[in-house]
């Protein structure tokens, strides 16, 4: 199948994907907003997780592009703040990149 594919041509898989859950109550303020998120992000399992964010500036443009403008201010300034990274740290969770994704999973395969 696919990961059989995936691995025979040398490319990575995550192995959980994470998707925020949107309701009103998560979407009500700021505060609520990130609360989910701390949330989502300290109940992880183990091993490579991926999400996914757009953080933006909030613009005139933005609000023209997407409903969810607001989520995307929201996210620029959740994860630009420092206790965020606290956070994450706190849950032993760290930012990796694709390319350290590929170095991960070649050590896994080489043993």
């Amino acid at each position: 199948g696919y990961a059989q594919c995936a691995d025979d041509n040398n490319v990575p898989l995550i192995d959980n994907l994470l998707f925020p859950q949107w309701s009103e109550e998560t979407m009500a303020d700021y505060d609520k907003y990130r609360e989910h998120i701390y949330d989502r992000l300290s109940n992880i399992p183990e091993g490579i997780s991926e999400t996914f964010i757009h953080p933006s500036f909030e613009s005139d443009e933005l609000k023209g592009i997407t409903a969810l403008w607001r989520t995307r201010v929201w996210e620029h300034k959740l994860f630009a703040d420092p206790k965020t990274r606290q956070h994450l740290e706190s849950k032993g969770i760290k930012y990796i990149n694709y390319h350290d994704v590929v170095k991960i999973r070649a050590q896994q395969k080489n043993g």
